[in-house]
C-alpha cells in the first residue's frame, strides 16, 4: 500500500485442476504505470501468465490475442507477411510483396475482417534481402498458412527499423513476431520497441511467437520496431507481424502451458527491491524523458554510451522510494544518428542496459 516504486508481491494457493477466476486491483498515482501478473508452480518457472490460458468471461466474443505461444488475434488485428514475391500471398494477410530497400512502404492495410485502416508499415533501412525457405507444413497447418511461415526478410547488420504508422494514439497494441528459417547459421534476433525486447531463434522454429504488450504509439500515432542480430548469431529474420489492439474484456485463467519464449522485463535485479526504468521518446531526437522507481536511498549512475563505447553522458541519482522523472537533452551531446546504449548501474543491483535510436 501507499506510493512508492516498482515492488513485487506474492502467495501461494493450492488450485485444483481447471479454470479459476482471476482479478487483479491496484492504483496508480504517478509517473509510470506498470502491473505485471506472473504465476509458478510446478514444472512451470515463474514468468508472465501468458494469454494462451487466459479466457474471457461469459458474454465476451473475442479471445485473448498475441500472446507468446498463442498466434490467435482478434479481428482488429492487422497481420503483415514479410515477402518479396507475390506468389507468397496468405489469405486475410497484407502480403508486402516489395523490395527489402529502405524506403519501401505498404499503405491501408486491411484488418482481419479486409477491412481497410490507416496503418502503414515502411522499411526505414534497408535489408540484406528476402527468401522463401521458412517452416512449411505443405497443408497450412501450422501457426501461420504457409506463405507466410516461408517466406521472410533477413538482415545481418545491427538495427534493421521498421516504422509502423497510422495508429491510434490512444490505443495499447501487442506485437508479435515470427520467424522461421532452414537455412544454416546461428539465427536468433532481438525485435525492440522502446525500452521492451523479445528475442527469437528462427533456425527450425515451427510455432514459436513472441510478443511484446502494451505498446503505446508517440504522439503522431508512430512505433518503430529495431530488428537485430542478437549476439553471436549470423542473421536477424523477420516472417510475420501481427499488430492487435489490446483486448480489455475481464478474463478468466486457466489451464497449463510452458513457452520457450518469454517478453523481457525491463527490471535491474529481483525480487522485491528493484529499481525499474522506463524512456520515452524511441526513437529518440531532442529530449529524452526517463522515469525511475526504486527503493530510497538507492543510488543509480545513468550513462549514454554511443556505439564505440563513448560514455557521452553520466549523471548520478539518489532513488527516493517514489516515481521520479527527468529529461536528458540529447541532441546537445554531438551523437550520430543511430543506436547509443542507456546504461543503469547500482551497486547493489548491477548493470541494466536500454537501447535507444537517435535520430
Amino acid at each position: 500500500n501507499g506510493k512508492h516504486g516498482k515492488r513485487e508481491r506474492s502467495g501461494k494457493i493450492s488450485l485444483k485442476e481447471g479454470k479459476h477466476p482471476i482479478k487483479v486491483a491496484y492504483f496508480e498515482n504517478e509517473g509510470k504505470e506498470i502491473l505485471e501478473v506472473k504465476y509458478a508452480g510446478p514444472g512451470v518457472s515463474k514468468r508472465e501468465i501468458p494469454g494462451s490460458v487466459l479466457y474471457p468471461r461469459k458474454g465476451s466474443s473475442s479471445p485473448v490475442a498475441g500472446s507468446p505461444g498463442n498466434a490467435n488475434s482478434s479481428d482488429a488485428a492487422i497481420r503483415i507477411n514479410f515477402t518479396t514475391s507475390s506468389r507468397y500471398s496468405a489469405s486475410g494477410w497484407n502480403n508486402t510483396s516489395t523490395s527489402t530497400r529502405e524506403g519501401s512502404k505498404a499503405s491501408s492495410l486491411k484488418d482481419a475482417k479486409s477491412k481497410k485502416t490507416n496503418v502503414s508499415v515502411s522499411l526505414e533501412s534497408s535489408w540484406t534481402g528476402g527468401d522463401d525457405n521458412g517452416y512449411s507444413t505443405g497443408k497450412n497447418s501450422g501457426v501461420y498458412p504457409d506463405d507466410v511461415t516461408k517466406s521472410y526478410f533477413y538482415t545481418r547488420s545491427n538495427g534493421e527499423i521498421i516504422e509502423i504508422s497510422g495508429l491510434d494514439k490512444s490505443t495499447s497494441y501487442d506485437f508479435s513476431f515470427f520467424a522461421s528459417t532452414t537455412r544454416s547459421g546461428k539465427a536468433t534476433a532481438n525485435y525492440i520497441i522502446g525500452s521492451k525486447q523479445v528475442s527469437l531463434d528462427a533456425s527450425g522454429n515451427k510455432k514459436d511467437v513472441v510478443t511484446l504488450r502494451g505498446i503505446r504509439p508517440d504522439s503522431r500515432g508512430e512505433v518503430k520496431i529495431i530488428v537485430e542480430r542478437a549476439g553471436g548469431s549470423d542473421y536477424a529474420y523477420l516472417n510475420a507481424l501481427v499488430i492487435d489492439p489490446q483486448n480489455s474484456n475481464a478474463r478468466l485463467a486457466g489451464g497449463d502451458k510452458t513457452f520457450s519464449k518469454e517478453e523481457a522485463t525491463e527490471e535491474i535485479g529481483s525480487g522485491l527491491e528493484t529499481i525499474e526504468i522506463s524512456t520515452f521518446p524511441n526513437p529518440v531526437t531532442d529530449v529524452l524523458h526517463i522515469e525511475m522507481g526504486g527503493d530510497a536511498g538507492e543510488v543509480a549512475t545513468i550513462s549514454l554510451v554511443d556505439q564505440l563505447g563513448k560514455v557521452v553522458y553520466s549523471e548520478e541519482k539518489t532513488m527516493s522510494g517514489f516515481a521520479e522523472s527527468f529529461e536528458v537533452n540529447v541532441a546537445s551531446l554531438g551523437l550520430n544518428q543511430g543506436i547509443v546504449f542507456l546504461q543503469i548501474n547500482s551497486p547493489s543491483y548491477g548493470k541494466k542496459t536500454v537501447k535507444l535510436l537517435k535520430n
